[in-house]
């Protein structure tokens, strides 16, 4: 290993994912990239990822596991793994994710060659398999956000369009210690206001080759994961989600205060887009 290498910190959150978290550990431990560490913070898995995370820590150095005896939910397990970090930069991945080998190595070269960007991510597909397969793949999204000004990332991402693909991209550590330091706010959809929020306060920049696939589960995510099904079965749900993401977007220490008027225009067009469902929660 070339001693210049800067560490990427991988961080992984996972319960009772016994049946994935083998293929993703396999395709990260495969990266071009090594001088890495894996992270995974086991929110009390009640199945076999336990052992599959400690055999695979035996094999591999580069692996740390963090065992907690109690289920805290995935969004403290996601601010666990980033505390845990050691190194200069910083991706959180899905523990039923895939990624080509050439990920973190292509993802490091744009940011070390492009200091006004705070995050990578590359072109990405989906697939309806555990297993990645070409064959399975169902679709490919191409992005191109890398010289789009803040007001233009923002407007896609407030669309959900994107989301929350580039929660997955490879970022700089201290930057996203601070974006996340507040975690993510109590609503559905937190992932997207966290994405907003990064949009208005760095630079995306966009891999132009399909290096990541992601899993795209049958079973709804209300149902995978139960803060999320309790956030959306309370009342009020969107509306109070599209009030608190101006909130939070206004009152964030990491977009500049100059930046904060291009907030408003995509978030009315928003609301205005959404104003029959927020009718319906307010009304009936």
């Amino acid at each position: 290993m070339n001693e210049a290498e800067k560490l990427v910190s991988i961080g992984m959150p996972t319960r009772n994912h016994a049946n994935s978290i083998r293929h993703a550990l396999d395709s990260l431990l495969a990266q071009t990239y090594k001088n890495l560490e894996l992270i995974i913070v086991d929110g009390a898995s009640t199945d076999e990822t336990q052992k599959i995370c400690e055999k695979y820590q035996k094999q591999d150095s580069r692996i740390r596991y963090i065992r907690k005896e109690e289920n805290g939910g995935m969004v403290k397990d996601l601010a666990a793994t980033l505390s845990e970090a050691r190194g200069e930069y910083f991706m959180w991945a899905a523990d039923d994710d895939w990624w080509d080998k050439r990920f973190i190595e292509k993802t490091l070269e744009s940011l070390e060659s492009s200091p006004n960007h705070d995050v990578a991510m590359s072109h990405f597909s989906e697939r309806g398999t555990l297993e990645y397969s070409p064959a399975k793949i169902s679709g490919i999204f191409e992005h191109d956000f890398t010289n789009k000004s803040h007001y233009q990332v923002y407007s896609k991402m407030i669309k959900a369009k994107m989301n929350p693909v580039f929660f997955h991209g490879l970022y700089r550590r201290e930057f996203l210690s601070r974006l996340y330091q507040r975690l993510m706010p109590d609503c559905i959809d937190g992932f997207t206001i966290f994405t907003c929020e990064a949009a208005l306060a760095t630079n995306f920049y966009s891999v132009k080759e399909v290096l990541y696939s992601k899993y795209k589960n049958p079973v709804p995510i209300t149902l995978r994961h139960a803060f999320i099904g309790k956030l959306h079965a309370r009342p009020l749900a969107y509306t109070n989600y599209i009030f608190i993401m101006l909130a939070w977007l206004l009152s964030s220490p990491n977009i500049p205060l100059a930046r904060k008027h291009l907030i408003f225009i995509p978030w009315v067009r928003q609301l205005w887009h959404h104003k029959r469902k927020i009718l319906n929660e307010l009304f009936i």
